[in-house]
Protein backbone atom coordinates (compact mmCIF):
# COMPACT_ATOMS: atom_id res chain seq x y z
CA UNK A 1 0.00 0.00 0.00
CA UNK A 2 1.13 4.05 -0.85
CA UNK A 3 0.07 6.00 1.75
CA UNK A 4 0.90 9.37 0.59
CA UNK A 5 -1.63 11.91 1.86
CA UNK A 6 -4.13 12.39 4.82
CA UNK A 7 -7.11 10.71 4.06
CA UNK A 8 -5.67 7.15 3.88
CA UNK A 9 -5.72 5.15 7.26
CA UNK A 10 -5.77 1.79 5.41
CA UNK A 11 -5.63 -0.54 2.59
CA UNK A 12 -8.72 -0.97 1.89
CA UNK A 13 -10.24 0.28 -1.59
CA UNK A 14 -12.50 3.31 -0.29
CA UNK A 15 -10.00 4.70 2.29
CA UNK A 16 -9.67 7.94 0.50
CA UNK A 17 -13.32 8.75 -0.95
CA UNK A 18 -13.14 11.94 -1.57
CA UNK A 19 -9.96 12.41 -3.53
CA UNK A 20 -11.32 9.63 -5.40
CA UNK A 21 -14.51 10.86 -6.07
CA UNK A 22 -13.03 14.33 -6.92
CA UNK A 23 -11.20 13.29 -10.12
CA UNK A 24 -14.55 13.80 -11.76
CA UNK A 25 -13.62 16.94 -12.64
CA UNK A 26 -10.91 15.59 -14.84
CA UNK A 27 -13.81 13.50 -16.40
CA UNK A 28 -16.33 16.95 -16.46
CA UNK A 29 -13.14 19.38 -17.43
CA UNK A 30 -12.48 16.42 -20.59
CA UNK A 31 -16.05 16.48 -21.70
CA UNK A 32 -16.60 20.31 -21.81
CA UNK A 33 -13.55 20.59 -24.06
CA UNK A 34 -14.89 17.80 -26.36
CA UNK A 35 -17.95 19.87 -26.34
CA UNK A 36 -15.75 23.56 -26.99
CA UNK A 37 -13.86 21.67 -29.91
CA UNK A 38 -17.07 20.78 -31.08
CA UNK A 39 -18.73 24.08 -31.68
CA UNK A 40 -15.53 25.12 -32.70
CA UNK A 41 -14.79 25.90 -36.45
CA UNK A 42 -10.86 26.36 -36.08
CA UNK A 43 -10.63 23.08 -34.16
CA UNK A 44 -8.29 20.74 -35.16
CA UNK A 45 -8.00 16.48 -34.88
CA UNK A 46 -4.63 17.57 -32.82
CA UNK A 47 -6.96 18.92 -30.33
CA UNK A 48 -8.75 16.32 -29.38
CA UNK A 49 -5.13 14.76 -27.40
CA UNK A 50 -5.88 16.97 -24.37
CA UNK A 51 -9.03 16.11 -23.32
CA UNK A 52 -9.05 12.71 -23.80
CA UNK A 53 -5.71 12.84 -21.70
CA UNK A 54 -7.73 14.84 -18.94
CA UNK A 55 -9.96 12.00 -19.26
CA UNK A 56 -7.16 9.57 -18.73
CA UNK A 57 -5.89 11.65 -16.29
CA UNK A 58 -9.49 11.30 -14.22
CA UNK A 59 -9.23 7.30 -14.45
CA UNK A 60 -5.55 6.73 -13.53
CA UNK A 61 -5.97 8.96 -10.36
CA UNK A 62 -9.06 7.01 -9.28
CA UNK A 63 -7.42 3.77 -9.72
CA UNK A 64 -4.55 5.21 -7.53
CA UNK A 65 -6.53 6.86 -4.87
CA UNK A 66 -8.58 3.31 -4.47
CA UNK A 67 -5.81 0.26 -5.08
CA UNK A 68 -2.82 2.63 -4.11
CA UNK A 69 -0.51 0.29 -5.59
CA UNK A 70 3.02 1.04 -7.76
CA UNK A 71 1.39 0.01 -10.87
CA UNK A 72 -1.76 2.74 -9.97
CA UNK A 73 0.51 5.01 -8.95
CA UNK A 74 2.23 5.05 -12.78
CA UNK A 75 -1.55 5.21 -14.31
CA UNK A 76 -1.53 8.30 -11.91
CA UNK A 77 1.92 9.89 -13.15
CA UNK A 78 2.10 8.97 -16.73
CA UNK A 79 -1.33 10.29 -18.19
CA UNK A 80 -0.16 13.79 -16.18
CA UNK A 81 3.18 14.20 -17.40
CA UNK A 82 2.02 13.23 -21.16
CA UNK A 83 -0.67 16.07 -20.80
CA UNK A 84 1.99 18.00 -19.97
CA UNK A 85 4.71 16.95 -22.78
CA UNK A 86 1.24 17.47 -25.08
CA UNK A 87 0.23 20.58 -23.93
CA UNK A 88 3.98 22.09 -24.34
CA UNK A 89 4.26 20.14 -28.15
CA UNK A 90 0.72 22.10 -29.47
CA UNK A 91 1.66 25.73 -27.87
CA UNK A 92 4.98 25.70 -29.39
CA UNK A 93 4.20 24.44 -32.83
CA UNK A 94 0.92 25.98 -32.67
CA UNK A 95 0.46 28.72 -30.82
CA UNK A 96 4.39 29.96 -31.24
CA UNK A 97 5.13 28.49 -34.14
CA UNK A 98 8.47 27.30 -33.24
CA UNK A 99 10.73 24.88 -35.68
CA UNK A 100 10.24 21.03 -34.85
CA UNK A 101 13.78 21.22 -33.64
CA UNK A 102 13.47 23.84 -31.37
CA UNK A 103 10.30 22.58 -30.32
CA UNK A 104 11.54 19.20 -29.51
CA UNK A 105 14.59 20.11 -27.88
CA UNK A 106 12.07 22.47 -25.15
CA UNK A 107 10.22 19.17 -24.57
CA UNK A 108 13.57 17.09 -24.00
CA UNK A 109 14.93 19.91 -21.49
CA UNK A 110 11.34 20.24 -19.69
CA UNK A 111 11.08 16.51 -19.35
CA UNK A 112 14.87 15.81 -18.33
CA UNK A 113 14.55 18.98 -15.28
CA UNK A 114 11.02 17.34 -14.11
CA UNK A 115 12.43 13.84 -14.14
CA UNK A 116 15.39 15.48 -11.84
CA UNK A 117 12.53 17.03 -9.64
CA UNK A 118 10.83 14.07 -9.04
CA UNK A 119 14.06 12.89 -7.43
CA UNK A 120 13.15 15.08 -4.15
CA UNK A 121 10.10 13.33 -3.49
CA UNK A 122 9.97 14.69 0.77
CA UNK A 123 10.19 18.57 -0.37
CA UNK A 124 6.95 19.58 -0.41
CA UNK A 125 5.19 16.48 -0.15
CA UNK A 126 6.91 15.00 -3.95
CA UNK A 127 5.60 18.67 -5.29
CA UNK A 128 8.53 19.44 -6.28
CA UNK A 129 8.17 18.23 -9.74
CA UNK A 130 5.54 20.42 -10.70
CA UNK A 131 7.61 23.90 -9.83
CA UNK A 132 9.07 23.33 -13.78
CA UNK A 133 5.06 23.26 -15.21
CA UNK A 134 4.23 26.10 -13.00
CA UNK A 135 7.43 28.40 -13.99
CA UNK A 136 6.55 27.18 -17.63
CA UNK A 137 3.01 28.02 -17.56
CA UNK A 138 3.51 31.41 -16.08
CA UNK A 139 6.30 32.28 -18.97
CA UNK A 140 3.60 31.13 -21.48
CA UNK A 141 1.06 33.28 -19.54
CA UNK A 142 3.13 36.30 -20.04
CA UNK A 143 3.99 35.86 -23.66
CA UNK A 144 0.23 34.95 -24.53
CA UNK A 145 -0.40 38.10 -22.83
CA UNK A 146 1.87 40.18 -24.37
CA UNK A 147 1.02 39.07 -27.55
CA UNK A 148 -2.55 39.83 -26.94
CA UNK A 149 -3.75 36.84 -27.97
CA UNK A 150 -7.48 35.04 -27.51
CA UNK A 151 -8.14 35.18 -24.13
CA UNK A 152 -4.91 37.17 -23.39
CA UNK A 153 -4.64 36.72 -19.79
CA UNK A 154 -6.09 32.37 -19.75
CA UNK A 155 -2.85 31.36 -18.88
CA UNK A 156 -1.69 33.75 -16.62
CA UNK A 157 -5.10 32.91 -14.33
CA UNK A 158 -4.27 28.88 -15.62
CA UNK A 159 -0.51 29.86 -13.62
CA UNK A 160 -2.26 31.58 -10.27
CA UNK A 161 -4.74 29.01 -9.84
CA UNK A 162 -2.00 26.02 -10.63
CA UNK A 163 0.15 28.06 -7.90
CA UNK A 164 -2.72 27.39 -5.35
CA UNK A 165 -2.98 23.78 -6.20
CA UNK A 166 0.58 22.82 -5.85
CA UNK A 167 0.11 24.52 -2.65
CA UNK A 168 -2.61 22.27 -1.57
CA UNK A 169 -1.04 19.33 -2.40
CA UNK A 170 2.21 20.61 -0.68
CA UNK A 171 0.48 20.97 2.98
CA UNK A 172 -1.75 18.00 2.85
CA UNK A 173 0.58 15.73 4.80
CA UNK A 174 0.34 19.17 7.12
CA UNK A 175 -2.42 19.48 8.07
CA UNK A 176 -3.61 15.61 9.01
CA UNK A 177 -4.49 16.69 12.81
CA UNK A 178 -6.22 19.36 12.16
CA UNK A 179 -8.07 18.51 9.14
CA UNK A 180 -8.21 14.61 8.55
CA UNK A 181 -9.63 14.50 5.51
CA UNK A 182 -6.62 16.56 3.85
CA UNK A 183 -5.87 19.09 1.02
CA UNK A 184 -5.37 16.85 -1.83
CA UNK A 185 -8.77 16.62 -2.99
CA UNK A 186 -8.48 20.53 -3.89
CA UNK A 187 -5.45 19.83 -5.86
CA UNK A 188 -7.80 17.18 -7.95
CA UNK A 189 -10.22 20.27 -8.31
CA UNK A 190 -7.91 23.44 -9.41
CA UNK A 191 -6.41 21.16 -11.48
CA UNK A 192 -9.32 19.87 -13.71
CA UNK A 193 -9.81 23.74 -13.88
CA UNK A 194 -6.39 24.52 -15.45
CA UNK A 195 -6.04 21.58 -17.68
CA UNK A 196 -9.21 23.43 -19.15
CA UNK A 197 -8.00 26.59 -19.41
CA UNK A 198 -4.83 25.47 -20.75
CA UNK A 199 -6.58 23.45 -23.88
CA UNK A 200 -8.75 26.46 -24.18
CA UNK A 201 -5.77 28.86 -24.79
CA UNK A 202 -4.89 26.93 -28.19
CA UNK A 203 -8.31 27.90 -29.59
CA UNK A 204 -9.22 31.22 -31.17
CA UNK A 205 -11.82 33.03 -29.69
CA UNK A 206 -14.05 32.36 -32.53
CA UNK A 207 -16.84 30.01 -31.48
CA UNK A 208 -19.65 28.52 -33.66
CA UNK A 209 -23.34 29.01 -32.54
CA UNK A 210 -25.87 26.57 -31.96
CA UNK A 211 -28.10 25.44 -34.49
CA UNK A 212 -30.91 27.23 -32.82
CA UNK A 213 -28.72 30.61 -32.71
CA UNK A 214 -27.75 30.13 -36.56
CA UNK A 215 -31.41 29.82 -37.59
CA UNK A 216 -32.62 32.80 -36.26
CA UNK A 217 -29.24 34.18 -37.30
CA UNK A 218 -30.34 33.09 -40.82
CA UNK A 219 -34.08 33.99 -40.69
CA UNK A 220 -32.83 37.90 -39.56
CA UNK A 221 -30.41 37.57 -42.58
CA UNK A 222 -32.98 36.73 -45.33
CA UNK A 223 -35.41 39.84 -43.54
CA UNK A 224 -32.79 41.98 -44.11
CA UNK A 225 -32.17 41.10 -47.53
CA UNK A 226 -35.88 40.86 -48.09
CA UNK A 227 -35.91 44.43 -46.49
CA UNK A 228 -33.11 45.83 -48.59
CA UNK A 229 -34.89 44.21 -52.43
CA UNK A 230 -38.18 45.63 -51.12
CA UNK A 231 -36.56 49.43 -50.61
CA UNK A 232 -34.79 48.90 -54.29
CA UNK A 233 -37.99 48.01 -55.80
CA UNK A 234 -39.45 51.21 -54.21
CA UNK A 235 -36.55 53.63 -55.53
CA UNK A 236 -36.69 52.16 -58.96
CA UNK A 237 -40.46 52.39 -58.73
CA UNK A 238 -40.34 56.03 -57.82
CA UNK A 239 -37.78 57.14 -60.20
CA UNK A 240 -39.83 55.66 -63.15
CA UNK A 241 -43.14 57.23 -61.86
CA UNK A 242 -40.95 60.68 -61.44
CA UNK A 243 -39.46 60.25 -65.49
CA UNK A 244 -43.11 59.47 -66.47
CA UNK A 245 -44.21 62.82 -65.15
CA UNK A 246 -41.11 64.68 -66.23
CA UNK A 247 -41.94 63.19 -70.21
CA UNK A 248 -45.49 64.63 -69.76
CA UNK A 249 -44.39 68.49 -69.59
CA UNK A 250 -41.59 68.14 -72.29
Amino acid sequence: MIDLYCERVDASFWAEPINALTNIGFLLSGYLMLVTLRRNKHASDTHLLLPLLCIVIGLGSFLFHTFATNWARWLDIIPILLFQLAFLWLYARNIIHLPVVVSLMSLLIYLGVALYCRGFPDILNGSLIYAPALLVLFSLGMWHYSHQLSRPTILLSASLIFLLSVSFRAMDNLICDVFPIGSHFLWHLLNALVLYLCSLSLLPAGINRSPAAENSSGRVSKHMQDKAEHKQKSQMTACMEVHQVSGRYT
